[in-house]
């Protein structure tokens, strides 16, 4: 069997039925929900801190408006209370994007996972180089064979079920040599 031929029949093995992605993707979403309702406090949080920030700036200008500050120190607390703002504004859309992004990425790999072997067979040369980097973190070969595989993320989390017992599949492990 040549490299080629190999390379079909792994892609055939970490295709995944559609109802296990599907399921899948709905205990991601679930899990996402469930954490973005912890980070609840941690939202409040950054929002009392912009807020802060806010009305600090506005006590700033009163302050300046009245000549109680130097025009120097206006402008120094000014720019502190400004780069404070856009911290907490930057904490705030990192928040609120973090847990749709993975959402997202995982939808994208269980549905390619649902027709990855029929894509594989049908792409030219090129789109399978494409599939098989974008799927694949590491594939070792020795003497013309393949002899180890490594998935990528999220590739790995949702087809170890299906490719655990298959040893040319190998997993990071804790003090381990690999494979699991």
């Amino acid at each position: 069997m040549d490299v080629e031929q190999r390379l079909e029949r792994i892609i055939k093995t970490i295709q995944m039925p559609e109802k296990y992605c599907d399921d899948i993707v709905r205990k991601v979403k679930d899990f996402i929900h469930r954490d973005s309702a912890s980070s609840d406090a941690e939202r409040k949080a950054t929002i009392t801190r912009m807020e802060t920030a806010q009305s600090q700036k506005r006590l700033l200008l009163e302050k300046y408006v009245e000549g109680k500050i130097e025009s120097s120190e206006y402008e120094s607390y000014k720019a502190d209370l400004e780069l404070k703002e856009r911290q907490a504004k930057g904490e705030l859309a990192g928040l609120a994007s973090k847990g749709e992004s993975t959402i997202r990425i995982v939808e994208t790999a269980a549905e390619l996972l649902k027709d990855c072997y029929k894509a594989y067979k049908k792409a030219s040369f090129e789109n399978r180089v494409i599939l098989i980097q974008t799927m694949f973190e590491k594939i070792t070969m020795r003497d013309g064979g393949i002899t180890g595989i490594v998935l990528k993320h999220p590739f790995v989390y949702i087809c170890k079920p299906k490719t655990k017992k298959n040893s040319l599949f190998q997993y990071d492990t804790l003090g381990g040599s690999g494979r699991s």
